[in-house]
């Protein structure tokens, strides 16, 4: 028998869906497949789950794989078979073969060959040509192959407790004894982000450097690590840290609140104090700490090319910003890098964003491009082998602050602010042309008064900072005035509330219009923001929403309160209104 497949389970749902379901579709069936059913705890450690396999199983070459991989056609797995052997015959001391892994050296450089998380987004693949393989130091446990006389005779070290590192501790242990590691090409989709690592990561992590101290680096496809004394310090303090951050969360959930919502409510509470209030300051710190670690702003390394050049990442902040309060933030930090003489791309691929997609939207994950252009016309693919790349985020350093673009509707009327929306970072083409086809037929030859209003969360909620919004009563006043004074045909209203809406539509019934596929909000209960409300496909509801503000765009009048759709309605306009009226009343303190 040429292979034999070892995995271990704790949900077998995942395991059936996944890996057995896309196994059962491979062309290359010479295999045996070993389950190592552990929903019952039976197993404390990954190293001592294989290791108790290892003298049962009959291929000559072993597979160990993580149960949520997924082969992506029927020769996916006959083709990795196909390298290992070739890559075998060509580097003898090959002895581990992965399909992600980290490179040797200071410079962190991850190298990936299959398809990553629920957004499938793309690892290393363009660089792999057919049965070639990269040597690595470490490769990554989701999936990887090892000789059979070769692990019996290393087997994993089961020292190690928890499910991390046993795999990448194999690969220092084998090239101690002049053996390698390699990541070969695959067609595989590792459903996990990888990004589910608890305290016992630093744990074992120290057990590690100290067994390898001959090691200048300790690479993996998570950290980068150089190992000297001080090193199991520092891993200690995340060890803690987690765990801290572990008894938080725990202790939330017992109370009946999710983390998400806690941080929602902390972020809530932060708005509504003031600035000068200590306490909040204080709050805030520990909130950013504790929950957005990972979103501070910080350097990473891809790789080693183009030294010259800083490429500034920029990230979504939370999902609950909205798609154009999104986009002044991008526009903001596009404005920042500039003058820092950086080079930035827009990174919105992950579901910090609430537009973000399961699937590829136009050929891209990355939901800003769903819409807008990159503002230096480079994509996120084209920094992924970049030596120097920065992180958006949070920081405590003042210097570091991105100030917003937007203060007034002075500032908004522009022309600097409006050559950034129409030039730097303008709407896909294609969003354009769905607008027009909308207005020529809803609107052709008429004199269109247009109306926007938010409701909902805006005025439920009254996050510090923004507008005020009036009440509709006062709108619809104003619309009877401008009805005096003009020839108006059609009024189009753009508004999320269906309260808002009827009220609207009741006194204007024979000239109120709206699109087919407006998305109005009938059940909001005044406790979250709206998007929770909505059960549309995310991609879907951004798009009609960015199409309305468009056909905004078009109108000969306006009549609007003060919100980042309404502002971004001006930027995009190419003259401008006949006569406009906006409700500047202040901002929620």
């Amino acid at each position: 028998m040429i292979l034999s497949i070892v995995t271990v389970i704790n949900h077998k749902e995942v395991f059936i869906k996944r890996l057995y379901k896309s196994l059962s579709d491979q062309k290359f069936e010479d295999y045996e497949l070993k389950v190592i059913d552990n929903r019952s705890g039976r197993y404390s450690s990954l190293a001592r789950a294989y290791n108790s396999v290892i003298g049962n199983l009959h291929g000559e070459l072993i597979m160990f794989v993580h149960p949520d991989i997924v082969f992506l056609h029927p020769d996916a797995l006959g083709n990795m078979i196909e390298s290992v052997r070739m890559c075998a015959e060509k580097e003898k001391k090959a002895a581990v073969f992965g399909v992600a892994g980290a490179c040797f050296g200071k410079d962190h450089c991850g190298v990936s060959a299959i398809r990553h998380g629920a957004d499938k987004r793309k690892g290393d693949t363009g660089s792999f040509s057919k049965h070639c393989c990269r040597n690595v130091q470490t490769v990554d446990a989701c999936c990887f192959f090892v000789k059979k006389q070769l692990i019996r005779k290393f087997r994993f070290w089961d020292k190690l407790n928890g499910f991390h590192l046993c795999v990448e501790e194999l690969c220092l242990r084998v090239q101690e004894y002049g053996f390698q590691s390699v990541v070969i090409p695959a067609d595989l989709w590792h459903v996990s982000d990888g990004r589910s690592l608890d305290s016992t990561y630093y744990r074992e992590a120290v057990k590690v450097v100290k067994r390898h101290k001959s090691a200048e680096y300790l690479n993996t496809t998570s950290f980068h690590w150089k190992i000297n004394w001080f090193l199991p310090v520092k891993l200690r303090f995340y060890q803690i840290r987690n765990i801290m951050h572990h008894k938080i969360v725990t202790k939330i959930k017992n109370t009946e609140e999710t983390v998400k919502n806690a941080k929602h409510k902390i972020a809530l509470c932060m708005k509504k104090q003031g600035q000068s209030d200590a306490l909040t300051a204080v709050l805030e710190k520990i909130n950013l700490v504790l929950f957005h670690w990972k979103e501070r702003m910080r350097k990473i390394s891809l790789g080693a090319d183009d030294p010259q050049h800083v490429y500034y990442l920029i990230r979504p902040r939370s999902q609950e910003e909205g798609l154009l309060s999104s986009y002044y933030y991008v526009l903001a930090n596009v404005r920042w890098a500039v003058r820092k003489g950086y080079i930035p791309v827009v990174d919105f691929r992950s579901n910090s964003c609430q537009y973000h997609a399961d699937t590829k939207i136009r050929g891209t994950s990355n939901a800003w491009e769903y819409y807008f252009r990159q503002p230096a016309g480079i994509g996120v693919n084209e920094v992924s082998r970049k030596k120097n790349i920065l992180l958006s985020g949070w920081s405590f350093s003042k210097a570091k602050q991105v100030q917003p673009v937007i203060r007034t509707l002075t500032t908004v009327r522009s022309a600097q602010l409006k050559d950034l929306c129409q030039n730097v970072c303008p709407v896909h083409e294609y969003v354009y042309a769905i607008a027009e086809q909308i207005f020529k037929k809803s609107f052709s030859n008429n004199t269109v008064l247009g109306v926007f209003l938010r409701g909902t969360d805006y005025t439920a909620l009254k996050p510090k900072g923004h507008y005020r919004q009036p009440s509709v009563e006062q709108v619809i006043d104003k619309m009877k005035e401008f009805l005096s004074l003009y020839e108006v045909s059609k009024i189009f209203v753009v508004t999320e509330d269906y309260t808002i809406f009827k009220k609207i539509q009741s006194s204007f019934s024979e000239i109120c219009v709206f699109t087919s596929d407006h998305d109005f909000v009938t059940e909001y209960q005044g406790k979250d923001y709206i998007f929770k409300s909505m059960n549309t496909d995310p991609y879907i509801r951004g798009l009609n929403y960015l199409v309305r503000i468009i056909l905004l765009t078009k109108c000969d009048y306006l009549i609007s309160s003060i919100t980042n759709g309404s502002l971004f309605a001006l930027n995009m306009m190419e003259g401008t209104y006949k006569d406009d009226y906006w409700f500047d009343l202040g901002e929620y303190e």
